[in-house]
């Protein structure tokens, strides 16, 4: 995302206006210094009293050259830097910085004075910025404007009007279509290139709105002085983050217009790019973020049975799994859904003769969650798991037991379950059970298959998901036990209301179903970029009134990034490949033990190369392997036959070369 905020910046040419800006400051500053540098200010004007109040986002910068060399001076940034355009801007900003090492007087003037910049929408989805420099001592300007013709020579046409009894002055650059709007107050400079901003921000001067907003500042008193700061002014930034995203994923947003402001510091060393920060909740509407509040928070435990290969996880904590149902079961009544939900509910549970609160509610602990994993398998809702932790194990497996039972009874679907790795996979027959149940945020849920891993029972449309989850949990390799992400996991509290942790690599890919192609471009055009902050998180929780959050990426080397990426290779849990080249020399390398259909109602199991050739067809019965086997080479060469019973080699099996010489016979 911070690429993409880059590249509009760009597009909108503000850099260069920032250069241009710059360049009148020194000339400013320069009369400021000599003549009234010395006198004290009779009145002074907070900057935020002159952003105009339909700031999409405001940034605060206290000394913003120092703030820079602090960045540059970093891994981060020099990495960064091998991006064209970072590159570009990097070197204007680092030559406007030397120009300014060099005159001292001009350094202790403009470079240590803090600056607001506030973006606004000001024709279609196009952003101008607004500048507003704090020169402090140096503030009696009115001299300014007998003296800035002189300043400026030849190249620019100085020109000034008034608006509202505040003069504004306009300068016109000879040979270029740019404009530059300023006025003075007090103690501030305020500049813009487009003349409505200005206007609205001497507008703002009497009666200042963000400024004296109660929301405002209950969040900007909370953060810190030091550093960089941002507030976003959610109503004005869902508005402009609409472009981002496709129309039919516009809802998506609704968690950012549920907010009011959120003020963030933003830090950065040699590993971690750190936001940290605090939001107020819209009272007049509710949505997701106020489930998130008023549930309260929980352990974040999950990633003990995550897979360590998989693209996100996200925990949610609360401080009971009943407090977070009622919350839920509130925001569906209040919007508007609540009749059809309780109705079908109600009739779900006569139907069945269940109780969600008995049957359910009874058994889930602090923390739910979903998470997806790598895979090489196409699948409708591909890799997802849905997460709940039992605050008694034995009472879930009696509930869900109760839950199948009824299901058999009441429906003509046939309950099949089968055991794998010591492990036991059954199925949920009702199409829908959880949406009906616990509303439309568990709908990817569409016909479960359940198994239990430690605590947690873990849900997923596709057993092969399950399979894949008990496998890595077996052999240990889950996020809890990798260093690296234990390593990151550290910048982290334990408890919190919701943690989400992303692997960047796979998010590029992954949004775009939900970016528009025009910023799904520029995103993947900077995937490696992207690439070298593997590993994102994100942490909520409710802090009094408001939310509290903390947003960490982790940067690593290329060589660190390599060796990170490789775990989220899709695993090749069939190597047929290894009989083109000899003889298998090991019976696993042409078994699929470890590969399970995606439905266990499924009659052929099968699976191809990346040339579309077919690579095995294995007969299914109940789940498990029954039957025909056969296996085929890229190029459609049978190179096994056999069968298989109750889920074994049975019979006499035969392996084959790629000119179909026989090789070997094995019995079973």
């Amino acid at each position: 995302m911070l690429i993409t905020k880059i590249h509009e910046l760009i597009r909108l040419k503000v850099m260069k206006k920032i250069f241009i800006i710059f360049l009148v400051l020194f000339a400013l500053a320069a009369l400021i210094y000599f003549y009234f540098f010395k006198i004290e200010v009779n009145s002074k004007t907070n900057a935020i009293n002159a952003v105009p109040p339909n700031a999409v986002f405001i940034v605060d910068i206290e000394d913003p050259f120092e703030q820079w060399h602090t960045i540059t001076e970093g891994k981060i940034w020099r990495y960064l830097k091998t991006n064209a355009a970072l590159a570009k801007i990097g070197d204007k900003i680092d030559s406007l910085n030397n120009s300014l090492h060099n005159n001292e007087l001009l350094w202790d003037l403009i470079a240590s004075r803090p600056i607001t910049v506030s973006a606004h929408k000001v024709r279609g989805n196009e952003l101008d910025i607004l500048y507003i420099v704090d020169l402090t001592k140096a503030a009696r300007f009115s001299f300014i404007k007998d003296y800035i013709e002189n300043l400026v020579g030849n190249n620019m046409k100085v020109t000034k009007r008034d608006y509202h009894n505040v003069e504004i002055i306009e300068l016109d650059f000879k040979g270029t279509p740019d404009l530059l709007y300023l006025y003075v107050n007090n103690n501030l400079i305020i500049i813009s290139s487009t003349h409505v901003l200005i206007e609205n921000s001497i507008d703002q001067l009497k009666e200042p709105v963000i400024a004296r907003d109660l929301d405002f500042i209950e969040v900007s008193k909370l953060v810190d002085d030091v550093g960089i700061n941002i507030f976003l002014q959610h109503a004005y930034f869902k508005d402009y983050a609409n472009q981002w995203i496709k129309a039919e994923h516009s809802k998506t947003l609704t968690f950012i217009e549920s907010l009011v402001f959120t003020a963030i510091n933003a830090k950065i060393d040699d590993q971690f790019l750190s936001l940290s920060g605090y939001s107020n909740l819209s009272d007049s509407l509710h949505s997701y973020a106020h489930i998130i509040h008023n549930s309260g928070k929980g352990k974040v435990e999950m990633q003990r049975i995550v897979p360590e290969n998989s693209i996100f996880f996200l925990s949610m904590g609360f401080d009971s799994f009943a407090k977070f149902y009622g919350e839920l079961e509130n925001n569906i009544t209040e919007l508007g859904d609540g009749d059809s939900y309780f109705k079908n509910k109600k009739k779900l549970e006569k139907y069945l003769n269940i109780s969600v609160k008995e049957d359910l509610l009874s058994w889930i602990g602090d923390e739910a969650g979903l998470l997806q994993i790598s895979t090489s398998k196409k699948m409708n809702n591909n890799g997802f798991a849905f997460v709940l932790k039992a605050n008694d194990i034995e009472l879930a497996k009696e509930k869900l037991n109760h839950i199948k039972s009824q299901i058999k009874k009441k429906t003509p679907v046939k309950f099949r379950g089968i055991e794998y790795k010591g492990h036991q996979i059954n199925f949920l027959s009702v199409k829908g059970l959880f949406k009906v149940l616990l509303g439309k945020i568990f709908n990817k849920l569409d016909k479960p298959y359940y198994t239990i891993i430690d605590e947690y029972v873990v849900f997923s449309n596709h057993p092969s998901i399950l399979a894949q989850l008990i496998t890595n949990n077996i052999e240990q390799k889950t996020l809890h036990n990798n260093k690296q992400f234990n390593s990151y996991f550290k910048q982290f509290d334990r408890q919190s209301s919701l943690f989400l942790y992303v692997n960047a690599a796979y998010m590029v890919k992954g949004s775009k179903e939900y970016l528009s192609d025009e910023y799904w471009k520029l995103l993947n055009k900077n995937k490696a970029y992207i690439k070298s902050f593997p590993l994102a998180g994100l942490q909520i929780k409710p802090k009094g009134r408001l939310l509290q959050t903390s947003i960490i990426l982790n940067y690593m080397p290329q060589k660190e990034v390599m060796d990170w990426s490789s775990l989220f290779v899709p695993p090749n849990i069939l190597a047929l490949d290894t009989v083109l080249q000899a003889p298998p020399k090991k019976e696993e390398s042409i078994t699929i033990d470890d590969i399970f259909p995606d439905d266990l109602n499924d009659k052929l199991l099968t699976d191809t190369y990346a040339n579309g050739q077919l690579k095995f067809e294995a007969s299914l019965k109940n789940g498990i392997k029954e039957g025909s086997y056969k296996a085929y080479d890229s190029l459609g060469n049978v190179i096994v036959k056999g069968r298989y019973k109750s889920n074994k080699k049975s019979g006499t099996w035969k392996y084959y070369d790629g000119n179909g010489e026989l090789l070997r016979k094995e019995k079973h």
